[in-house]
């Protein structure tokens, strides 16, 4: 019995293993040579990666929000960040206020996004709280550069609130990105200083424990995300801040 012939019968005894390893092959094959085939198989598997789903979202409030800018008139109060902003009810803490928050954003997006936003030379008041994302992945120096940057931006403009980032659960996070974070502060109200215009917003300690920590009882339990009591506190803080400006 030669080599071929030895081939074929172990392939006829054992059928279901070489369908497999020939699928396998294939398969492979089609990832090396098919652009993008491993995300569109995900996708009709309603198995679509949290990545790509996070970036259609990024993209699509982006674009909404863009045509939305386009509409605001100078007595609008701008307030703009990530999530943290996205999820609060900013019409409680000002009149004519308007939301361009959008989960997963960074200093660097919310400046892309500000360059886009003619109307925003127009406004009579823009809040921006943002950070926590670029702190959790970038040096502190990195994400102090791009706020510089944005900062710049936003030189002309006459009434600019930067505040702080707010703490974390520690008990989740660890001690070391609340360090991160204390020191971010403190190097942001530096920067802050620089700019006449510019105002720097505190947290209330209501949100903090003996430890510095945020308060289990004020976030929805990933130690991050504030619950409606965490927000209840910050809107509080905020409409005092900004009614006393």
């Amino acid at each position: 019995m030669n080599q071929l012939q030895r081939t074929i019968k172990w392939i006829q005894t054992h059928r279901l293993l070489s369908f497999y390893l020939c699928a396998a092959h294939l398969l492979l094959i089609a990832l090396i040579f098919v652009p993008n085939l491993a995300p569109k198989i995900s996708k009709v598997m309603g198995k679509e990666h949290p990545n790509n789903l996070v970036i259609y979202n990024y993209q699509s409030m982006k674009t909404m929000l863009g045509r939305v800018a386009r509409n605001l008139d100078k007595n609008t109060a701008f307030f703009i960040g990530d999530s943290l902003t996205q999820g609060m009810a900013v019409n409680n803490i000002l009149p004519y206020a308007v939301n361009f928050g959008i989960g997963h954003d960074t200093i660097a997006g919310v400046l892309q996004r500000i360059r886009t936003y003619d109307s925003i030379n127009k406004m009579t008041t823009v809040i921006i709280m943002v950070g926590i994302n670029d702190l959790r992945k970038l040096s502190i120096k990195t994400a102090i550069s791009h706020y510089a940057d944005l900062l710049h931006q936003l030189r002309k403009l006459n009434h600019v609130y930067i505040h702080e980032v707010l703490p974390i659960d520690q008990n989740i996070f660890g001690k070391k990105l609340q360090n991160k974070i204390t020191l971010f502060n403190q190097q942001l109200f530096n920067l802050t200083r620089e700019f006449s215009h510019i105002k720097f917003l505190r947290r209330s300690s209501a949100f903090i424990d003996s430890t510095g920590s945020l308060k289990s009882t004020l976030h929805l339990g990933d130690g991050l995300h504030l619950n409606d009591k965490g927000y209840d506190i910050w809107i509080k803080q905020l409409r005092k801040q900004l009614n006393n400006k």
